[in-house]
């Protein structure tokens, strides 16, 4: 979306919240207030709604790599798997309308970011699904695994 798209978006959830105040202020029933507040703080969620998904998939700026604390505070992970599931996170996109974000992001990518060996990267993702943070859900030959990222750690089931 374009930023003028983007503005209009913004001045008309400035005019919802206009009207909201002005209805709450007015004459109207109590089940006739209600009916129409109702139906404009649904119609401002939504806006709010679309306002984050563009802003998320097209400002670099709103990015972010966000670690659960208790991935942070355990022991038995080491620093760099920790760093590595917040360059995960970053990449996984819009990340308010998911419980469990999901990203394909390459191995060279992360190398990149990381900055790390490829190898290595992919050891540290392993100790990561190991432990229950990563579930690796291939697609198929020569394309980017999907990564979906957990917030609690999942008990992982021994064959």
């Amino acid at each position: 979306m374009e930023k003028k798209g983007l503005k209009q978006i913004r001045d008309e959830i400035r005019e919802i919240e206009e009207v909201l105040s002005s209805v709450s202020q007015s004459d109207y029933s109590k089940s006739e207030k209600k009916e129409m507040m109702e139906n404009l703080r649904r119609i401002m969620r939504k806006l709010k709604k679309e306002e984050r998904h563009e802003v998320a998939i097209f400002t670099e700026d709103v990015f972010y790599g966000q670690v659960p604390t208790a991935l942070l505070r355990d022991p038995l992970i080491q620093l760099q798997a920790k760093g590595l599931y917040a360059i995960m996170h970053s990449y996984a996109q819009p990340k308010e309308l998911m419980a469990t974000p999901m990203t394909f992001v390459s191995l060279d990518t992360l190398a990149k970011d990381a900055p790390l060996h490829k190898s290595n990267v992919g050891e540290w993702i392993k100790a990561l699904a190991e432990a229950g943070w990563v579930r690796v859900i291939p697609r198929g030959h020569k394309r980017s695994n999907w990564y979906q990222l957990y917030a609690k750690k999942r008990r992982i089931r021994k064959a």
